[in-house]
């Protein structure tokens, strides 16, 4: 969809410097992936790149002699850059674009999942992205999955519903206990979302959204904690455990939610209590 959107800068706070193709060559992620790398900002807006007049990266480290290549050349490509003001960024849509072709897109069924770059993330626990990697490699231990590998089960319902069998997918996005969960936390950050069909396009698609500030932050903890919950949940029952309802559930994500982001700032001055029980006031503060 990149193809369609056009950008006119005008303060550059709302145009991502290495994502967004503001300057119409491609973006600078694609052309400069060297120096990307090691920036410590890659969201980062035009705005924040720029220091008393001038492009500054904030990086991890010092840079190496082909890092320090790029990123002057990087330099000399843009220049200074014009036209800076203080009316807000325009985004606008070109010809050519569609919902449909919107849909489409995330609907496909050859789209492609780089895994790799959602797994290990910083604030995300080793065991949750050691479940999230079984299920990029269609290894989760579900009963059509354990099935298929000769074990014996009398019933391969889903542990939830008890309604389709237990594939990953059905299990954690069409199971109807997992559509109350994910719907709840959707409706919170007050945008309109269409599912795809697998876990492996959700992952792709949740980054298609303007979302900014604590709302993005928490935004990126949602997908993995209700995964985790799910899946415990699942477990729980399977082996004869008592059956929480989605509101526990629910409970349960917003309180890994808030332990993920134990040593940030993103709920500075909120208390628990906040978080849990007033979850959408707390992320539109």
């Amino acid at each position: 969809m990149e193809e369609h959107v056009s950008f006119k800068l005008n303060n550059g706070h709302s145009i991502r410097f290495w994502l967004d193709n503001w300057s119409n060559t491609g973006t600078l992620r694609s052309k400069y992936p060297a120096i990307y790398k090691v920036c410590s900002r890659k969201n980062a807006s035009l705005s924040d790149m720029i220091v008393d007049g001038r492009l500054h990266c904030q990086v991890r480290r010092r840079l190496y002699h082909y890092e320090q290549l790029e990123w002057d050349l990087l330099c000399n490509e843009l220049g200074h850059v014009h036209g800076m003001n203080g009316e807000a960024d325009v985004v606008e849509i070109m010809g050519g674009f569609s919902v449909k072709k919107c849909y489409d897109l995330l609907v496909q069924e050859d789209v492609v999942c780089d895994f790799s770059k959602f797994l290990w993330k910083n604030g995300i626990p080793l065991k949750v992205s050691f479940l999230i990697c079984a299920i990029f490699h269609d290894s989760l231990r579900t009963y059509a999955m354990l099935s298929h590998r000769g074990m014996p089960f009398d019933d391969v319902r889903c542990s939830l519903c008890k309604g389709e069998e237990e594939t990953t997918d059905h299990l954690m996005l069409r199971c109807p206990f997992e559509v109350k969960v994910w719907s709840y936390f959707i409706k919170a950050f007050q945008i309109s979302w269409v599912f795809p069909d697998t876990v492996k396009k959700i992952f792709e698609s949740w980054r298609m959204n303007n979302l900014k500030g604590r709302c993005k932050q928490v935004w990126w903890k949602v997908i993995y904690a209700v995964h985790w919950q799910l899946w415990k949940e699942r477990n729980n029952r399977a082996l004869g455990g008592r059956a929480r309802d989605t509101d526990e559930v629910i409970m349960l994500i917003k309180q890994t939610i808030v332990l993920w982001f134990f040593d940030r700032d993103v709920f500075k001055e909120i208390t628990v209590n906040q978080v849990i029980f007033h979850w959408e006031t707390v992320l539109h503060m």
